[in-house]
């Protein structure tokens, strides 16, 4: 037997126009799309081209640690802070040459004898042949600490210092093991995401490829998503540093493997929602254009709501105070909304071009299975005398089966999913849900984050080597210690207690050592420790642990809480104390950060909301909404806590990893709730709720599961890029795609509708009430009647359809009635009778006064009129009734 085909939908008069559109200029669309990425290729730069974005932008301006290097600046003539270090190692001793050619490079830049070095402001050397280190080492390592001008861009630090190590230095003959710090960790990341970007895409594409493939059992489903992944591609990497000129902000180079995987991802997720309608469509036996239209029709309305909530979403990071993320989140937008753009108008286009042959003829002839025998009744009415409480639940089994064969879904499927809508099932598997993401978010308590560099840089990559080679020669934070100013009048010239007080930061939490004015190095190395004036005097605080990382972040945090105390135990009461360095640095970052986070959460979840509501026209849904995608956003989270700090055992986190995650989880969770939520809402305006849940949840999610497979395939991909915060961001991504897909979406969301019932559309209505004057109208329209006429003919029929149906049908009725009908129709004291469909118009035409013919034709109009105005619940009242009603339902 064929599938029945669907009732028709009746789409809103944008989308129909807008299908006819995208469908008539369908050999227009593929040719102007091709112009503008080849016309973008040639006109704009790539963002492969886009200068270095300087490492400020991953930092917090106008912080304390900002401020407290300007103050050094001006107090001592240059910061003991720095974010470029050479080191150089010998572990059985530097020669006494290398170590002469440490001081002679530094009086070199003093003097400025080499013009290569032209950003440098000054070489600090420091040679644990002249202090005491917790290494215990002794004349096996220096570490020269470069100090560039202001205005020195990260490309010319990262030259000068190359050429200061190889050349000024003399490279492997004075021992140089490499540069490292900050600064060149950032450029060597830029390398790392060069080197494994192209490997990146080729995978994406292949497994776009793929996963579209395997869905949709064709090789013609994927060409459509690579084609429109292609074009997208090419112009927004084009678009995006060209925008970035504009606003005068540089793209950050980290941007590049995102938006590779997000736009991939999301050009996936749309293409599939299309492909599946058309294929439904083509199934239901429509023509090509025909089926492309209605396709459109369809999807377009829930792609472009959630492209631009994705957009949106992203865009919130605008009002974070880090460079980084008002740059990282516009991109992500610009990306989402080329996108966007792309996938309703490429994708719909190449759709009704080529339609059934993109999916084969094999497919699209598949019919869905007969119905079992007997299965289809007596056309839904009741048999002999069985119970009316027990129609209800026949029905529905019988619903079952006819909406299993008119939506081609396997019959158990919807079975399941019809069990799970019910309340009493839907209340646990609510609360199972939520009990498990709430588990999982606990761990987001013990998130520590951190702002590490160059321990997230591959073992063997020079910059780490130089790194790990101070560390064993001095201690892990030698290379960016903690500057610790004290200020007041005379305090250079009070050395007793500046020893004192050198001894006490010494003995504190996490410190390993304490440089002073004890440790300034013997001339003609410049004087550094002590100002002037003698107003100030410095201590260099090296912790024992990576300086960008939480555990130091946590031990300056600890020395500052303590230092009013350590200022009195040293006789300096009266000083004052600022704190400079890379470590204070992170500690502004991380605290920016957080502080950021209530703001943008707050903008864009009420972005999230506005939209949800204009689409689903409701305020209850929305809320329910984004509130299971926060859940699911915290479990994530948690989850990635878990993994990385208790499985692997890191100390932290990076920093910006939670919070930009946190920002397209969100997104992308609303992305999703659309498409589920938007099939309910649609499913739900023709029938009854439980059965809309059951017949959308199980089309939604195969197109979701799918979808939310390619994005979480497209995230992992990142971990492709062999640095830590890439593989965190690639970990939380893919977790959290996959918990929203398969918790949230699948679970959560149906059965959280299921239980908020009729309430969930407040302040709209799951179908719109027609009135009193619109419901006389279409009974008068249908008898010829005056509305006075049509009153008394609506009232005879409801009054004695009440008498016939039980009390549960009659409540059904009536919630979905106009107020002055709505007694009409509830259950009268008596209970309810089961009489034949002649004693029914007799009691209609006694009510109304007219004869039995004109009770049957005013009747009849009356069933008529209140199976468009309850939205498929005659079904159940017809149920009730013995077949010999069907011609009062025009035989149905």
């Amino acid at each position: 037997m064929d599938a029945t085909p669907a009732r028709p939908r009746r789409r809103g008069l944008a989308a129909r126009g807008y299908a006819a559109i995208v469908v008539g200029l369908r050999h227009i669309i593929p040719l102007a799309w091709i112009a503008v990425a080849v016309a973008a290729t040639v006109a704009l730069p790539g963002l492969g081209n886009a200068p270095a974005a300087p490492l400020d932008d991953l930092a917090a301006k106008g912080g304390s640690a900002a401020k407290a290097q300007t103050l050094a600046t001006r107090t001592f003539g240059f910061p003991l802070a720095t974010d470029t270090a050479v080191v150089q190692r010998d572990s059985r001793g530097l020669s006494q040459g290398a170590q002469r050619r440490q001081l002679d490079a530094a009086l070199g830049v003093r003097d400025r004898r080499d013009p290569a070095l032209e950003p440098l402001q000054a070489a600090i050397p420091l040679s644990n042949a002249n202090v005491r280190t917790p290494s215990g080492e002794r004349g096996t390592t220096a570490i020269t600490y470069l100090l560039f001008r202001p205005d020195a861009s990260l490309d010319d630090e990262s030259a000068a210092a190359q050429h200061y190590a190889q050349r000024t230095l003399g490279g492997p003959r004075a021992s140089v093991v490499g540069v490292t710090g900050a600064a060149p960790a950032r450029q060597a990341q830029f390398h790392e995401i060069e080197r494994a970007l192209p490997l990146i895409e080729a995978a994406s594409v292949v497994l776009i490829a793929l996963i579209v493939a395997v869905a949709f059992r064709s090789i013609g489903a994927p060409l459509v998503a690579l084609a429109a992944a292609g074009i997208a591609y090419a112009i927004a990497m084009r678009v995006l540093p060209w925008l970035g000129e504009r606003a005068n902000v540089t793209v950050p180079k980290e941007i590049e493997p995102v938006v590779v995987v997000l736009l991939l991802g999301l050009v996936t997720d749309y293409s599939i929602f299309f492909l599946s309608a058309t294929r439904s469509r083509l199934r239901a036996g429509d023509e090509r254009i025909p089926a492309a239209r209605a396709a459109v029709a369809e999807v377009a309305p829930i792609v472009v709501t959630a492209g631009l909530i994705v957009a949106a979403g992203t865009a919130a990071l605008v009002v974070g105070h880090l460079q980084f993320f008002r740059a990282f989140g516009p991109g992500l937008a610009a990306t989402t909304l080329i996108t966007l753009a792309v996938s309703v108008t490429l994708v719909p286009a190449l759709v009704a071009l080529f339609g059934p042959r993109l999916f084969g003829g094999r497919q699209l002839n598949e019919q869905a299975p007969p119905p079992p025998e007997g299965d289809e009744g007596e056309g839904g009415w009741a048999r002999g005398k069985l119970p009316l409480r027990l129609t209800r639940p026949l029905t529905a089994v019988r619903r079952t089966g006819e909406l299993a064969r008119e939506h081609q879904t396997p019959r158990w499927r919807l079975v399941l999913s019809r069990v799970a809508s019910s309340r009493p099932v839907a209340l646990p598997i609510a609360l199972i849900a939520i009990g498990l993401l709430v588990f999982a978010a606990l761990n987001v308590r013990s998130t520590a984050l951190g702002l590490s560099l160059v321990r997230a840089l591959p073992a063997g990559d020079q910059v780490r080597r130089a790194d790990d080679a101070a560390s064993r020669g001095f201690a892990p934070g030698i290379v960016s210690p903690t500057e610790v100013d004290v200020l007041a009048p005379g305090v250079a010239g009070r050395g007793a207690q500046l020893a004192r007080l050198q001894a006490l930061v010494g003995r504190q939490p996490g410190v390993a050592a304490v440089a002073g004015a004890a440790e300034q190095p013997p001339p003609p190395a410049p004087q550094v420790m002590v100002s002037r004036d003698g107003g100030a005097a410095r201590l260099a605080v090296v912790f024992d642990s990576d300086p960008l990382g939480a555990p130091a972040i946590d031990h300056l945090r600890t020395l500052r809480d303590r230092m009013p105390g350590l200022l009195r135990s040293a006789g300096l009461s009266g000083a004052r104390v600022v704190y400079g360095g890379q470590t204070a640095l992170a500690d502004d970052t991380v605290s920016r950060v957080l502080a950021d986070l209530a703001r943008v959460a707050v903008v864009a979840v009420l972005v999230n909301l506005l939209l949800l509501a204009l689409f689903m026209r409701a305020l209850v849904a929305p809320l329910y909404l984004v509130a299971s995608s926060i859940l699911g956003l915290l479990a994530t989270l948690g989850l990635s806590t878990l993994f990385f700090q208790g499985v692997l055992g890191q100390d932290d986190i990076t920093y910006y990893v939670p919070f930009a995650a946190a920002v397209l989880l969100v997104a992308l969770g609303s992305d999703y709730n659309v498409f589920v939520a938007g099939r309910i809402w649609d499913e739900a305006r023709r029938m009854r709720l439980r059965e809309a849940i059951a017949v959308a949840a199980p089309q939604a999610a195969r197109a979701v599961t799918v979808a939310g497979l390619a994005l979480a395939a497209s995230f992992a991909l990142l971990a492709i890029v062999p640095l830590r915060s890439f593989r965190e961001f690639a970990f939380v991504m893919a977790v959290g795609v996959l918990v929203d897909t398969f918790v949230v979406r699948t679970l959560l969301v149906p059965a959280l509708t299921s239980l908020l019932g009729e309430r969930a559309w407040w302040p709209g209505r799951r179908v719109r009430r027609l009135s009193t004057r619109e419901f006389l109208d279409l009974v008068g329209g249908r008898t010829g009647l005056p509305r006075s006429a049509a009153q008394r003919a609506t009232d005879a029929a409801l009054v004695t359809l009440s008498e016939r149906i039980t009390p549960r049908e009659t409540n059904v009725l009536a919630a979905q009635l106009p107020r002055d009908l709505r007694g009409l129709v509830l259950s009268p004291p008596g209970g309810t009778e089961r009489f034949g469909a002649q004693e029914f118009v007799r009691r209609v035409g006694e009510r109304e006064g007219v004869d039995d013919d004109e009770a049957a034709a005013h009747a009849r109009a009356v069933l008529r009129t209140l199976d468009e105005a309850v939205a498929g619940d005659l079904d159940y009242v017809r149920a009730q009734l013995s077949s010999d009603y069907a011609p009062l339902f025009d035989g149905h």
